[in-house]
């Protein structure tokens, strides 16, 4: 008699990793639809393909699915927005691929936002949800203080920009304007709401919206860019010229054609 096949440790932690996932992810889509009391273990097991069973010997209640979805979205974007920090050198690009995942990353706005928002609304209600809002919320803001730092130290953005109310300033613009995109109030939209925040961003920080993320403006914004460079070169030329008009009237000698100074002496001193 042949013995019976039996599934090696690893091949059975891939497999019960791969279910929880499915499970986590379909909890999170429920949880952005109907929002937290409407994520039941019947409705996971609908849209998972699995039994209510299955769900309870791994989460065992749905309180606990619920938290663990939460978490599993937080540990998620933590790492999301650790490797969008790290992948640029320029903190104020940097800056603006956090600002642009804000908005859509790899889950639309509609997903993503949806699924924080009713986490948002349940905190009040469930303690443990709480906490792990406010840890993923502490940890956001603190990549904006650090990144806004960083582009002061690295002379960015000018020295009396304070990181802390900037960053306060930008999460508290980034909620409302997620809040209008979700609901399509005042006929906002994700694209809207990246753009508004680009521009919002650009003026806490003294900046163009072109310095945070060229590649998130639309073309309206990049000819307005443009102008703007052009414009300020064109400037920045025709002073220099009008100032060697001056000098030529004076007989001021140019500064190419001045003579070096000597240096100081101690002879000179006394």
């Amino acid at each position: 008699m042949t013995p019976p096949r039996r599934r090696t440790h690893a091949v059975s932690d891939e497999a019960i990793a791969a279910l929880r996932a499915r499970l986590l992810e379909r909890a999170s889509r429920i949880v952005a639809r109907e929002g937290v009391d409407g994520c039941s273990l019947t409705a996971v097991a609908r849209e998972a393909g699995c039994s209510i069973g299955m769900i309870q010997h791994h989460f065992q209640t749905r309180d606990a699915l619920v938290l663990a979805s939460i978490e599993h979205r937080s540990e998620q974007a933590l790492a999301e927005w650790s490797r969008l920090r790290s992948a640029s050198p320029d903190p104020v690009r940097a800056l603006g691929s956090l600002l642009s995942f804000a908005v859509e990353g790899e889950e639309t706005l509609t997903d993503a936002w949806g699924f924080w928002l009713q986490a948002y609304i349940a905190s009040p209600k469930h303690p443990e949800i709480r906490a792990t809002v406010t840890r993923t919320l502490e940890v956001w803001r603190a990549m904006f203080v650090d990144t806004i730092a960083a582009a002061r130290e690295a002379g960015r953005i000018p020295r009396d920009i304070e990181p802390e109310r900037t960053a306060a300033h930008l999460i508290a613009v980034t909620d409302g304007l997620a809040m209008h995109a979700l609901g399509g109030f005042y006929g906002t939209g994700a694209a809207d709401m990246r753009r508004s925040l680009l521009r919002i961003a650009a003026d806490l920080l003294s900046l163009e919206p072109r310095d945070l993320d060229p590649g998130d403006l639309d073309p309206g914004d990049r000819e307005k860019s443009d102008r703007e460079a052009t414009r300020d070169h064109e400037t920045t030329r025709g002073r220099a010229s009008t100032e060697a008009r001056d000098r030529e009237a004076s007989g001021e000698p140019s500064p190419q054609n001045r003579a070096p100074q000597r240096p100081l002496t101690r002879e000179d001193a006394r």
